[in-house]
């Protein structure tokens, strides 16, 4: 499941503890604490859902985030990419998936990315 913030995925796992979900980090909090504080709250409340990571919008990434998340286990998802440099910042950066409008693109920059790693 994707599209949870913390209320509907607590829920979800109290309901239906089998179902996988993503946590959508909510972008107030972002906004209106400090992102040390932002990133911290959003990894455990993702962690008491049980959830299997984050999804968050692209602007609200800083490599703290992805850090942080990766010390907790939380793979990061990010949406919505439709620019190709942006794109490749973010998978540069390590994020796991890309929510993007532009497949081609995404698919041609990953298939780069994958011949890059075999040389």
């Amino acid at each position: 499941m994707s599209g949870c913030g913390t209320e509907r995925a607590l829920l979800a796992q109290r309901k239906h503890p089998e179902l996988r979900k993503l946590l959508n980090a909510g972008s107030n909090l972002f906004l209106t604490e400090e992102y040390s504080a932002a990133v911290e709250k959003t990894c455990r409340d993702a962690l008491e859902a049980s959830c299997f990571g984050l999804n968050i919008h692209y602007q609200l990434v800083r490599m703290e985030l992805l850090e942080r998340a990766a010390h907790y286990g939380l793979p990061v998802y990010v949406w919505t990419i439709d620019e190709e440099v942006m794109m490749e910042r973010f998978v540069n950066m390590g994020v796991a998936s890309i929510t993007t409008r532009n497949v081609e693109t995404l698919v041609r920059l990953k298939q780069k990315k994958s011949r890059e790693a075999r040389s």
